[in-house]
């Protein structure tokens, strides 16, 4: 064997093929420190990218097949345009030798219409030629003169034959998406003097009197008829995604099962239409699940493992007593026989195959979680259930139509209820509605993952690069998408995920929004510090934003905190992505706080958010406690820093705050021992309320002068994430947030 085919690719090899690959090979740190990361790195990315380069003749024969690529003959498998973009060109790469080919072209729109015609490709325009393989290959431009409506299209080529008469093996399709220029806006931003506020809340914090463990749906729906009567414009709710149902334990609404079906824990039971039998009655009813229901309800914190037996437990009588009145439900061959019937078909048929997939996997996973050999998590299962298209697979979902269907009916609750509370915001008067958190992506172990494992890049998760308030990086445990396979498929995965999450919502918030530009990949078992940042097709993407968003009538807003790349902020504008600021990062190229007149107007604007403390927690430096606390801290340098810095924005936010005439009480920023006031809160409140910015977001967790924050980052089971509920039921949040004359200075600013 020759020295080249074992020896290890060079530094410049790596660096080459990188590049080329849309690997950045070096990247800078906000404070201006230079990264670069190892060569593992690279060797182990470019693997996930289909790119081997363990040896000198890997590197070289990904690098030739990559720069290859583009020259395959065909079309590429997904083209993207513009409305406006007439007339656009399709580039179609074909031999040469073989330019009197005739091809009959077929454009068929999402509505079912047609149109087509035939060429020669020697009649069309040629662009450019290459030599692969001792045939030479030419790239020809076919234009498109007609206006087309947006959508998701096929443009399909023939050869040879008419489209209708041609075989399968003879056509080349290609998804073609027309997109809108900007995202959309509702009616009350047309007016440009409009500025609105609302809420944000972590919906499983949300309690009532009646409550059944976790804040849900029933209760989401009295907060909305409460906060629009105070005239507020939106409700901001943390990501809805379905769970891991067999290991409710690991309930970061941001490390989903499935970001394509909602979170069935928010149903409100006593809300369905079939909590009226008997047997639901009855079960409802037992000592134990009322003594059960009583635990759940009382304490500080959500028992996610408690309130998932439960409510499974509620299910299944809910469930049979839906079966028995819709007996045909199932068996689609079947005419429905009730409007209840048809409505639960219908959300089947909506769902489609991938639905249907993670309903399957919930029975999969319930199935093997009892089996002591097994478990829960699709890598505990015997291969022959690998991904949803086995034989095994299918198999087992017909033999087990039943509780495929029993976990459907689940997910249908869910997206009914919600689609009652998006109901309620319009007729409420929410000029801007329900504002949704999408989570960045999915956990490994998770349905979608399950279902999609070929789309992602395997042996990667996505993270952060080392910052001020994480020096040592962070990796989230999530698996990216796959930017080549996600282009193959017409960016299937992403436009389902955005119209799952859309239908129901006036405003979608997309976290870490830079991942439409880059990601940040880090190979599993390295540091975090070790990863590297991985380019995405962001006009692509950003179009497909901007369809769903005029389709769905949904507002965008991206979180773009961290390194942003540059230029970033400028694009997603005019794309008419809203931007979303937060008040400890708003700050001037000399430190100090922004001032009101100078926040962006495409933004939303908050104090605080759930990865950060709270503005009293903020204050009193209760994150650096924690952290501390928790050795969270990776030396006593970068914990002495981090509170050098707290010391000098709190004393420059206190002198900004009491420079603009706000009464500030007892607030002190003494470096030593801070006192904190709830003027702080009307202060930053009436600070940021001021803004020409479009949106301003109040967490109640501030509202209600809470110490303790949702979140806290770099930490799973040390601190209780995701868990904390208000200190007031739903009954009277609202008003308590009013009596306490919270809401005053923000009315007088926004009246909206």
């Amino acid at each position: 064997m020759g020295a080249a085919q074992t020896e290890a690719a060079s530094r410049e090899q790596l660096m080459a093929l990188a590049e080329a690959a849309g690997v950045q090979t070096r990247y800078w740190l906000a404070d201006g420190t230079q990264m670069d990361p190892p060569g593992a790195t690279f060797t182990a990315i470019l693997a996930a990218l289909d790119l081997p380069a363990d040896t000198r003749r890997d590197a070289a024969a990904s690098l030739k097949r990559l720069q290859r690529r583009p020259w395959r003959p065909g079309m590429p498998p997904v083209l993207v345009r513009y409305e406006d973009q007439v007339p656009f060109d399709i580039p179609i790469v074909w031999d040469a030798a073989r330019g009197d080919s005739q091809f009959h072209w077929r454009l068929t729109l999402e509505d079912g219409r047609t149109r087509g015609a035939s060429f020669l490709f020697s009649d069309l325009p040629r662009a450019e030629s290459i030599e692969v393989g001792g045939k030479q290959l030419e790239r020809r431009l076919f234009w498109n003169h007609d206006h087309l409506p947006c959508g998701y299209h096929r443009f399909t080529l023939s050869l040879g034959a008419a489209a209708e008469a041609a075989q399968p093996d003879s056509r080349i399709d290609m998804a073609l998406i027309i997109a809108p220029r900007r995202c959309y806006q509702p009616p009350v931003m047309q007016n440009p003097a409009w500025k609105g506020w609302g809420y944000a809340i972590q919906l499983y914090g949300l309690w009532s009197e009646k409550g059944q463990g976790i804040g849900g749906f029933g209760e989401l729906g009295r907060l909305i008829r409460d906060a629009a009567a105070q005239g507020a414009s939106v409700i901001g709710l943390n990501p809805l995604h379905a769970p891991l149902t067999q290991t409710p334990e690991r309930h970061s609404p941001y490390s989903p099962s499935s970001r394509i079906a909602l979170n069935p824990l928010y149903v409100d039971l006593l809300a369905t239409p079939e909590s009226d039998d008997a047997a639901f009655q009855k079960k409802l009813a037992e000592p134990k699940i009322q003594t059960q229901l009583n635990a759940l309800n009382t304490g500080d914190l959500v028992d996610y493992p408690g309130v998932m037996a439960l409510k499974l437990a509620l299910f299944e009588p809910l469930y049979a007593a839906f079966r028995q009145r819709c007996p045909e439900a199932l068996n689609f061959a079947v005419p429905a026989a009730s409007e209840r019937c048809v409505a639960f078909r219908n959300f089947v048929e909506a769902g489609g195959q991938p639905l249907r997939d993670v309903a399957l996997f919930e029975a999969l996973s319930e199935h093997f979680a009892q089996q002591k050999e097994a478990g829960p998590h699709p890598a505990q299962w015997p291969g022959k259930y690998a991904n949803p298209r086995t034989e095994a697979c299918m198999e087992f979902a017909a033999a087990h139509a039943e509780r495929v269907g029993f976990h459907l009916y689940r997910f249908w609750l869910a997206e009914e209820q919600m689609a009652a509370c998006g109901v309620v915001s319009s007729e409420a008067g929410l000029s801007v509605g329900l504002y949704v958190d999408v989570a960045l992506g999915v956990d490994p172990d998770g349905a979608d993952h399950w279902r999609m494992a070929e789309s992602h890049a395997a042996g990667m998760r996505i993270g952060a690069p080392p910052d001020a308030f994480n020096p040592r990086g962070q990796e989230w445990g999530l698996p990216p998408l796959h930017p080549e396979r996600m282009k193959a498929q017409g960016y299937a995965p992403f436009v389902e995920m955005l119209r799952a999450s859309m239908r129901f919502a006036g405003a979608l918030r997309l976290d870490h929004v830079m991942a439409l530009n880059r990601l940040y990949w880090v190979p599993e078992g390295a540091s975090p510090v070790e990863g590297a940042y991985v380019a995405y097709p962001q006009e692509d993407l950003l179009a497909i934003v901007a369809l769903e968003s005029q389709r769905n009538g949904c507002l965008v807003i991206g979180e773009a905190l961290g390194t942003v790349p540059a230029g970033f902020r400028e694009r997603l504008a005019e794309a008419g992505v809203l931007s979303y600021e937060l008040l400890p990062f708003a700050q001037t190229g000399e430190g100090k706080p922004l001032p009101p007149e100078s926040y962006p107007t495409s933004a939303a604007v908050c104090a605080t958010t759930h990865d950060l403390p709270t503005l009293c927690g903020w204050w009193n430096g209760r994150d650096l406690y924690w952290r501390k606390t928790l050795s969270l801290f990776p030396s006593a340098d970068v914990e002495q820093a981090e509170r050098n810095e707290r010391i000098r924005f709190r004393g420059e936010l206190l002198n900004a705050l009491r420079n603009s005439g706000f009464d500030l009480g007892k607030l002190s920023a003494d470096p030593e021992s801070p006192v904190y006031d709830v003027a702080l809160i009307d202060a930053a409140h009436a600070w940021l309320s001021r803004s020409a910015s479009r949106l301003f977001l109040a967490q109640f967790e501030d509202l209600l002068e809470r110490l303790e924050c949702a979140n806290l980052p770099g930490t799973v089971d040390q601190h209780p994430n995701w868990r904390r509920r208000l200190s007031q039921p739903v009954e009277t949040l609202c008003a308590e947030v009013e009596k306490r004359g919270r809401l005053e200075p923000v009315r007088a600013a926004r009246p909206g």
